[in-house]
């Protein structure tokens, strides 16, 4: 199937249109949640607009573990149903989703480790509530592995792109009708007869634009409280932040096949050593800060990575790091250890605005539907939800990059190509520099083109 264009050219035709159109629901916020709720809503003939203040995937949702997974370790904290419906999702993404991909992961067994028992006790029960009854193995470290290691565990989950992920549910939304723009933010809000009137500004331009809706959907991310306040909300719930980041190094210092979960000798706290094709990522920490702004990777951090994991494989020189990459997590919780707050999703409903709160990449689906059951009846609506939402997009083959990126999956700047389209910035040895020099060339030949 041909993809239909969605470009620089169909967002300034879709902004010079916009408000001469109706609308029932605007969501705001093009990370994990506003894209599946958008893709959901459309597919089900809802009339929908998204507006994303900076690209699609700029926030948090490009910058997670990237890992579509069942929750192991929540089982230390007794969140059996959390787990469960987890689990279920992921094996939804493994099997229906070309980017999200098998990944087999080793519990590394240190002195600073979890005790056997408890990983064979997790791992079974986690097996268990994945359909699968299976009895835990301990494998002896045989040499692949430091001396300090004294064997694993192995287990399997899913790994993905997180922003690729993203962007396919915008396209698969726009494919199926709904507006979705990037670089355009709401600004103001007000309550009229026939639902609200919303204010947004083409962030590139400057220029103001007033869209009638029926309903509004917040689902931004780490500014969900921002964004309640400017909408006037009665309650704003407790939302803590918590910045996570991840250190990029060459795949060549750890020649790994598989996945790695250790625990820090500084913390305790729970590591993965991710490899990625050329790099591997090593992540993630979890600490608290005042602002989503706040992404600014401190060397604190990156120094914690590096002694966590040279104390199991030996010094890791810093000069190594390629990049690093960090992420802000939205947790709706009053807990003062980032570590034991609740990663689940939570839903607010006021008024006519539904709020979605916190929420991980993996259970994206569930929030979208329960999102959309809401839609429905407040709309009057008679529709089954059931399955969705359904991604109705896939890249062609045989294509240039970067030119499809701009013509398909409506790439603006170089960023948005080198950093959430092909992810060269942080999946590439050299961070990106060939991709963003190509990309260059692309956008420099399209602004000729449009001057012509």
């Amino acid at each position: 199937m041909e993809n239909p264009e969605f470009s620089s050219r169909t967002r300034a035709s879709d902004l010079q249109g916009l408000e001469k159109r109706e609308f029932d629901v605007l969501v705001i916020g093009g990370g994990i949640n506003g894209a599946g709720v958008a893709n959901t809503l459309a597919q089900i003939g809802v009339k929908t607009l998204l507006v994303e203040a900076n690209d699609f995937a700029s926030g948090t949702s490009s910058a997670s573990s990237k890992l579509i997974h069942g929750g192991l370790r929540y089982l230390q904290q007794g969140r059996i149903r959390e787990v469960r419906n987890l689990i279920r999702e992921r094996d939804y993404l493994r099997q229906n989703t070309s980017m999200v991909k098998d990944i087999e992961f080793h519990i590394l067994i240190t002195p600073d480790s979890w005790k056997k028992w408890e990983i064979r006790l997790g791992l079974m029960i986690y097996g268990i509530l994945g359909g699968r009854m299976r009895f835990p193995k301990f494998h002896r470290n045989s040499g692949e592995y430091p001396s300090s290691v004294k064997g694993y565990f192995s287990y399997t989950d899913a790994i993905t792109d997180d922003s690729r992920l993203v962007i396919s549910n915008i396209c698969s939304a726009h494919n199926h009708g709904a507006v979705c723009l990037n670089y355009v933010r709401f600004v103001a809000l007000e309550k009229i007869s026939s639902g609200f009137s919303a204010k947004v500004t083409d962030s590139l331009t400057g220029k103001g634009y007033t869209v009638h809706v029926r309903l509004i959907i917040n689902c931004t991310g780490p500014w969900a409280a921002e964004a309640m306040r400017l909408m006037g909300a009665g309650n704003v719930p407790i939302i803590k932040l918590s910045r996570g980041i991840h250190i990029v190094l060459p795949s060549g210092i750890f020649n790994l096949k598989n996945a790695i979960a250790f625990r820090s000798q500084i913390d305790g706290r729970q590591l993965f050593i991710l490899p990625r094709g050329e790099v591997v990522h090593i992540g993630t920490t979890d600490n608290f800060v005042r602002s989503p702004e706040e992404r600014d990777v401190s060397t604190d951090e990156i120094n914690y990575l590096l002694e966590s994991t040279s104390a199991v494989f030996g010094r890791i020189d810093k000069a190594s790091i390629i990049t690093a990459f960090s992420g802000i997590r939205p947790l709706v919780s009053d807990s003062k250890d980032p570590g034991k707050a609740t990663r689940e999703f939570s839903i607010l409903q006021e008024d006519g605005i539904i709020h979605v709160l916190g929420g991980k990449l993996t259970d994206y689906r569930i929030a979208s539907r329960n999102v959309a059951r809401l839609v429905t009846k407040h709309l009057g609506l008679s529709a089954s939800i059931k399955g969705f939402p359904v991604i109705d997009y896939a890249r062609e083959n045989d294509v240039d990059k970067v030119q499809y990126d701009m013509d398909h999956e409506c790439a603006i700047t170089v960023e948005d190509i080198v950093r959430r389209r092909e992810g060269s910035a942080i999946y590439s040895a050299d961070a990106g520099t060939s991709m963003r020099m190509e990309a260059e060339r692309h956008l420099m030949k399209r602004g000729v083109e449009n001057q012509g």
